[in-house]
């Protein structure tokens, strides 16, 4: 294996050539490295440390002599950038990243840094479970109560219905208001607790809606299931304005 080692960097894909043409002229073993990155946009020279001359370790010392003496290369050169050279060289081995260069391995691992990052604060900005619930009523479609079906009639004033939804469930502010069974509407509490919504103080008929309810939620639908009771439900699309003020306030 060719021992490379580091020698000068230049800014310009054309002095780092005119280098290299110089030094294999004297016999000098030349390879260059992030020619073509920066040689494609030259903005990329300054990130990633210019164009990387390395020669044969036992031609260093010459290497070095004949481009100080046509002067190509200051009698104390500064060293590459440190944190650029650490960085290519503890990725230059890594899956995926280790054929990519210096610059597309920033923007990689900058993009996962910033996705890491957005994560927290996406998962923060959803609607919790309650809020989930809470900003919508949903439309009974059906209820069963110990696998059999029971037809639900929900009687109070004149109604208006939206989209269809003649049977409803709000749970607005803890308070859930339910359907009646050719009764008007019922009214009980809950909440939520280890991963179960639980429905207790039931006004009326309690042991329909009384319990403890297993749920799925999504977009379209809430099911939710107790060991007697299953209610399937969707989403209501609220087209009335008035109540959507109302619910906003």
């Amino acid at each position: 294996m060719e021992n490379w080692v580091y020698l000068y960097a230049y800014t310009l894909p054309n002095e780092a050539h005119l280098a290299r043409v110089k030094l294999e002229s004297e016999g000098i073993k030349v390879h260059l490295k992030d020619e073509l990155t920066i040689q494609a946009n030259p903005l990329y020279s300054e990130a990633i440390g210019g164009v990387k001359l390395f020669v044969q370790k036992e031609d260093l010392e010459r290497a070095k002599a004949i481009l100080i003496s046509i002067d190509m290369m200051p009698e104390d050169p500064k060293e590459p950038n440190q944190l650029i050279a650490k960085f290519d060289k503890k990725t230059s081995k890594l899956p995926f990243l280790k054929n990519l260069s210096v610059e597309l391995r920033m923007l990689f691992l900058l993009a996962v840094a910033l996705i890491g990052i957005s994560i927290p604060f996406i998962i923060q900005k959803m609607p919790s479970l309650e809020e989930q619930l809470e900003e919508h009523e949903w439309c009974v479609v059906d209820y069963y109560f110990k696998e059999k079906r029971i037809p639900l009639n929900t009687i109070e004033g004149p109604k208006v219905y939206f989209s269809g939804c003649k049977e409803q469930i709000d749970f607005a502010q803890r308070t859930l208001k339910l359907p009646g069974f050719n009764t008007r509407p019922l009214y009980a509490k809950w909440k939520l607790e280890n991963g179960q919504i639980i429905i207790y103080e039931v006004d009326t008929l309690a042991h329909y809606y009384l319990g403890e309810y297993d749920f799925e939620i999504n977009e379209k639908k809430l099911v939710l299931k107790s060991d007697k009771a299953m209610i399937y439900c969707r989403k209501k699309k609220i087209n009335n304005p008035i109540h959507q003020l109302q619910k906003r306030y």
